[in-house]
């Protein structure tokens, strides 16, 4: 019996120095950045305030009742606060645009086009790189159709190559992720790669291809052989012939319980959505289009 009171006590200890559901506010603040939205200047606030309909777990961002995010399967919706320290419903959107910036509110990355129209990012430093690489690729399709740059008909450049219009722009889309992820990017060169401080220095080199990635012998990533997915993963495979497709690839943002992947971002032809490519489902519908499943994970 004093066992068991003993620990009562120390779990009521625990619970009590972590918030004061009374007040509904945490004793210690978030240790958070105040200015991620989701977080807000009041860094003691409990669940909004509201203890009684919404949770708090980890005392950063707390988690409404209702709804997953259509960006994301799985991940979970949330009210959170803004700058000011009132509340925001983000109703079921883990993703969405906020003081200048497209955000995972959720991880706080944001991404942005800056004033001579080129990529900017700032990815929480604590996170590991799948969750950075799976972040702003969602944070990319969250914004719902505005990164049209990636379509068929988009020009982009970015520090590894410089794609024109009428070209397909999957790899591109994947080197960027990686980029404003902080990922290295291989830089490969008639097939092979070679340092990326040659591409630097030279110009020679570009972006894996999505039959590279497919293949996925690159430095800093590990092959994945079509299957046992994560967040964060690179999925690619080659196209059959130059006729129907030269192959496509994209980053895994959700997988089911067995590596099956139920969710990737991609670069298609109207620019960057979010859909099943790699999915078990994908990959029977359009067998007679692609082939040579595989991926690359960072180390």
């Amino acid at each position: 019996m004093r066992h068991m009171i003993r620990a009562l006590a120390a779990f009521l200890a625990i619970t009590t120095a972590m918030a004061a559901s009374a007040n509904a506010k945490f004793l210690s603040p978030d240790t958070m950045d105040p200015t991620v939205a989701g977080v807000g200047t009041n860094r003691y606030a409990y669940s909004g305030n509201n203890p009684i309909n919404n949770s708090d777990p980890n005392g950063h961002l707390f988690d409404a009742p209702e709804g997953s995010g259509d960006v994301g399967a799985g991940w979970d919706s949330y009210v959170g606060q803004d700058q000011d320290g009132k509340i925001q419903d983000l109703g079921s959107d883990r993703f969405g645009h906020f003081a200048g910036w497209d955000q995972d509110f959720m991880l706080g990355t944001k991404i942005r086009r800056d004033k001579k129209g080129y990529f900017d990012a700032e990815v929480p430093a604590n996170l590991p790189p799948s969750d950075k690489i799976a972040s702003v690729a969602g944070t990319f399709a969250g914004a719902k159709g505005k990164y049209t740059e990636f379509g068929y008909g988009g020009t982009v450049t970015t520090p590894f190559g410089t794609w024109a219009r009428n070209t397909n722009k999957c790899n591109c889309f994947v080197g960027t992720v990686l980029d404003l992820a902080g990922q290295p990017v291989p830089n490969v060169f008639y097939g092979r790669e070679i340092p990326a401080s040659i591409r630097s220095i030279t110009g020679l080199g570009h972006a894996p291809s999505a039959a590279g990635w497919a293949a996925g012998n690159f430095m800093n990533y590990s092959p994945i052989p079509g299957k046992g997915y994560r967040p964060g993963d690179i999925v690619a495979a080659r196209g059959i012939n130059f006729t129907t497709a030269t192959g496509h690839t994209g980053i895994v943002t959700a997988t089911d319980g067995r590596g099956n992947i139920t969710q990737s971002v991609g670069a298609e032809a109207s620019g960057v959505k979010a859909g099943q490519f790699g999915s078990p489902s994908f990959q029977k519908r359009r067998a007679k289009t692609f082939r040579g499943w595989g991926g690359a994970r960072r180390k």
